[in-house]
């Protein structure tokens, strides 16, 4: 993606360059007018499309400012930006969704064969400090309880497991509610407090090497 940026840049660059500078034009060019309207138009077309993905983006953006205290819901489109799996799969179409009693639909996740496979929301809304608590609904039909690891941690995190939140979740069958103190959050760090209005990622994941493990996820809240 990189490498197609650049290129979209340079291809803007030269035609507003070779359609605007006397002393690049040839001859061709002056005399036609046709080819330096072409010329433009080509470069606009490449501008607009290398735009949109920082379009979409500012848009996410928005909409997650305006959900908020809502930190993700899966089953909306502003909420893709901000996620990164690792040996994990979301299924976003209409079937694979669920719907509990007082709780709007849940978004099928798959962790895969692998290391830590997981679900990670890399840039959440910062400012928690306001808010009590954290909410996380998990639906599972497994007959068998297992085990998730909740980890948080805010923008001056040293990448040590004592300097962040880590907690296990218990996930057993039907619908489970975990309702997480923000004060254990805040405290969780060994040689700190946790910078409640700079929290920047939300990471669940799986700790067990598992030839496939799925279940549901709703909305994750501050309250």
């Amino acid at each position: 993606m990189d490498v197609v940026r650049d290129l979209a840049g340079i291809i803007v660059a030269i035609g507003l360059y070779a359609a605007t500078d006397s002393n690049l034009q040839s001859y061709h060019l002056k005399s036609k007018r046709w080819t330096k309207a072409g010329i433009l138009t080509l470069s606009f077309c490449t501008f607009t499309a290398s735009m949109l993905p920082l379009a979409f983006l500012s848009v996410a953006y928005v909409q997650r400012e305006t959900a908020f205290p809502v930190i993700v819901d899966l089953t909306t489109s502003w909420s893709q930006p901000f996620l990164r799996l690792k040996n994990a799969a979301i299924y976003l179409p209409e079937d694979q969704k669920i719907k509990i009693d007082g709780e709007a639909p849940l978004t099928r996740v798959d962790f895969k064969h692998g290391i830590y496979p997981g679900v990670s929301i890399v840039e959440t809304t910062p400012d928690w400090s306001a808010y009590k608590a954290l909410m996380i609904v998990i639906y599972s039909k497994l007959n068998r309880p297992f085990e998730l690891v909740l980890r948080i941690h805010d923008d001056k995190h040293n990448y040590n497991y004592a300097d962040r939140f880590n907690t296990a979740l218990t996930i057993n069958k039907g619908t489970n509610y975990f309702h997480i103190l923000l004060d254990d959050i805040k405290k969780a760090p060994m040689q700190r407090e946790m910078d409640m209005m700079r929290i920047k990622e939300i990471t669940i994941f799986s700790t067990q090497s598992v030839e496939k493990l799925h279940f549901y996820i709703g909305k994750i809240r501050l309250m």
